[in-house]
Protein backbone atom coordinates (compact mmCIF):
# COMPACT_ATOMS: atom_id res chain seq x y z
CA UNK A 1 0.00 0.00 0.00
CA UNK A 2 3.04 2.30 0.69
CA UNK A 3 4.62 1.41 -2.00
CA UNK A 4 1.33 2.62 -4.18
CA UNK A 5 0.94 5.99 -2.28
CA UNK A 6 4.76 6.40 -2.59
CA UNK A 7 4.61 5.42 -7.04
CA UNK A 8 1.22 7.86 -6.84
CA UNK A 9 3.04 10.89 -5.18
CA UNK A 10 6.07 10.32 -7.29
CA UNK A 11 3.62 10.53 -10.50
CA UNK A 12 1.87 13.37 -9.46
CA UNK A 13 5.38 15.72 -8.81
CA UNK A 14 6.79 14.42 -12.07
CA UNK A 15 3.36 16.07 -14.10
CA UNK A 16 3.40 19.27 -11.73
CA UNK A 17 7.16 19.50 -12.25
CA UNK A 18 6.35 19.17 -16.04
CA UNK A 19 3.36 21.68 -16.37
CA UNK A 20 5.48 24.30 -14.18
CA UNK A 21 8.52 24.51 -16.65
CA UNK A 22 6.40 23.80 -19.59
CA UNK A 23 4.83 27.48 -18.39
CA UNK A 24 7.86 28.68 -18.06
CA UNK A 25 9.68 28.24 -20.88
CA UNK A 26 9.42 28.09 -24.85
CA UNK A 27 8.56 24.90 -25.66
CA UNK A 28 7.50 23.38 -28.49
CA UNK A 29 6.36 20.46 -27.50
CA UNK A 30 6.72 17.22 -25.99
CA UNK A 31 8.73 18.03 -22.95
CA UNK A 32 9.21 14.69 -20.95
CA UNK A 33 10.66 14.95 -17.62
CA UNK A 34 11.69 11.94 -15.05
CA UNK A 35 12.21 13.35 -11.71
CA UNK A 36 13.46 16.30 -10.00
CA UNK A 37 15.24 18.70 -12.05
CA UNK A 38 16.80 22.24 -11.57
CA UNK A 39 16.46 24.87 -14.17
CA UNK A 40 17.56 28.57 -12.68
CA UNK A 41 15.99 31.47 -14.80
CA UNK A 42 13.81 28.82 -16.88
CA UNK A 43 12.27 32.61 -19.17
CA UNK A 44 16.07 32.34 -20.93
CA UNK A 45 15.45 28.30 -21.46
CA UNK A 46 13.88 27.96 -25.09
CA UNK A 47 13.20 23.85 -26.21
CA UNK A 48 12.67 22.26 -29.14
CA UNK A 49 9.86 19.41 -29.71
CA UNK A 50 10.95 15.94 -27.77
CA UNK A 51 13.21 16.58 -25.25
CA UNK A 52 14.10 14.97 -22.46
CA UNK A 53 15.74 15.66 -19.18
CA UNK A 54 16.47 13.00 -16.59
CA UNK A 55 16.76 12.74 -12.53
CA UNK A 56 19.57 15.70 -11.39
CA UNK A 57 19.77 17.52 -14.33
CA UNK A 58 20.29 21.15 -14.00
CA UNK A 59 20.23 23.92 -15.84
CA UNK A 60 21.89 27.17 -15.62
CA UNK A 61 19.92 29.81 -18.03
CA UNK A 62 21.54 33.12 -16.83
CA UNK A 63 22.41 33.74 -20.18
CA UNK A 64 20.31 32.56 -22.97
CA UNK A 65 20.14 28.36 -23.37
CA UNK A 66 18.76 26.66 -26.60
CA UNK A 67 18.25 23.24 -27.00
CA UNK A 68 17.10 21.77 -29.94
CA UNK A 69 14.51 19.23 -31.40
CA UNK A 70 14.55 15.15 -30.42
CA UNK A 71 17.43 16.28 -27.20
CA UNK A 72 18.14 13.90 -24.32
CA UNK A 73 19.78 14.87 -21.14
CA UNK A 74 20.49 12.24 -19.19
CA UNK A 75 20.65 12.03 -15.18
CA UNK A 76 22.77 14.45 -13.30
CA UNK A 77 24.13 16.93 -16.59
CA UNK A 78 24.91 20.91 -15.92
CA UNK A 79 24.65 22.72 -18.70
CA UNK A 80 26.05 25.90 -17.28
CA UNK A 81 26.36 29.63 -19.03
CA UNK A 82 28.60 31.07 -16.12
CA UNK A 83 32.00 30.81 -14.88
CA UNK A 84 35.11 32.93 -13.97
CA UNK A 85 37.41 33.83 -16.44
CA UNK A 86 41.49 33.84 -15.40
CA UNK A 87 41.39 36.86 -13.58
CA UNK A 88 38.37 35.03 -11.42
CA UNK A 89 35.33 38.11 -13.10
CA UNK A 90 32.60 36.29 -13.34
CA UNK A 91 31.53 35.55 -16.88
CA UNK A 92 28.57 34.61 -18.78
CA UNK A 93 27.27 32.96 -22.03
CA UNK A 94 24.57 31.14 -24.25
CA UNK A 95 24.59 27.80 -24.75
CA UNK A 96 23.10 26.02 -27.52
CA UNK A 97 22.83 22.04 -28.32
CA UNK A 98 21.26 21.01 -31.73
CA UNK A 99 19.32 18.52 -32.90
CA UNK A 100 19.28 15.17 -32.03
CA UNK A 101 22.47 15.25 -29.26
CA UNK A 102 22.36 13.23 -26.66
CA UNK A 103 24.05 14.43 -23.48
CA UNK A 104 25.52 11.12 -21.31
CA UNK A 105 24.98 10.66 -17.55
CA UNK A 106 26.58 13.63 -15.36
CA UNK A 107 28.28 15.44 -18.42
CA UNK A 108 28.95 18.81 -18.46
CA UNK A 109 28.32 21.71 -20.91
CA UNK A 110 30.19 24.89 -20.02
CA UNK A 111 29.52 28.76 -21.30
CA UNK A 112 29.91 29.25 -24.68
CA UNK A 113 29.62 25.93 -26.12
CA UNK A 114 27.75 24.90 -29.27
CA UNK A 115 27.37 21.70 -30.65
CA UNK A 116 26.13 20.43 -34.01
CA UNK A 117 23.05 18.34 -34.74
CA UNK A 118 23.27 14.78 -33.60
CA UNK A 119 25.94 14.92 -31.33
CA UNK A 120 27.09 12.47 -28.39
CA UNK A 121 28.52 13.73 -25.14
CA UNK A 122 29.81 11.21 -23.51
CA UNK A 123 29.00 10.07 -19.25
CA UNK A 124 31.27 12.58 -17.18
CA UNK A 125 32.15 14.63 -19.94
CA UNK A 126 33.26 17.77 -19.48
CA UNK A 127 32.77 20.05 -22.82
CA UNK A 128 34.68 23.17 -22.56
CA UNK A 129 34.57 24.35 -26.67
CA UNK A 130 32.27 24.07 -29.21
CA UNK A 131 31.76 21.19 -31.61
CA UNK A 132 30.73 22.17 -35.03
CA UNK A 133 31.15 19.06 -37.19
CA UNK A 134 27.93 17.40 -36.98
CA UNK A 135 27.48 13.48 -35.46
CA UNK A 136 30.48 13.78 -33.15
CA UNK A 137 31.38 11.63 -30.26
CA UNK A 138 33.06 13.77 -27.03
CA UNK A 139 34.23 11.77 -24.53
CA UNK A 140 36.75 12.64 -21.28
CA UNK A 141 38.19 15.89 -19.42
CA UNK A 142 38.06 18.15 -21.19
CA UNK A 143 36.31 16.65 -24.21
CA UNK A 144 37.43 15.15 -26.96
CA UNK A 145 35.98 14.43 -30.72
CA UNK A 146 36.73 10.43 -30.91
CA UNK A 147 34.63 9.91 -33.93
CA UNK A 148 32.82 12.10 -36.90
CA UNK A 149 29.62 11.59 -37.86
Amino acid sequence: MFTKIYNLKKRIENKITVLVISRCVRNKGNLKIYGRVTIENPKNLTLGRNVTINEGAYINCRDKVYIGNNVSISAGCKILTTGLDSNRMHTSASVKIGDNCWLGVNSVVLPGVQLASKCIVGASAVVTKSEIIEGSTLVGIPAKNIRNG
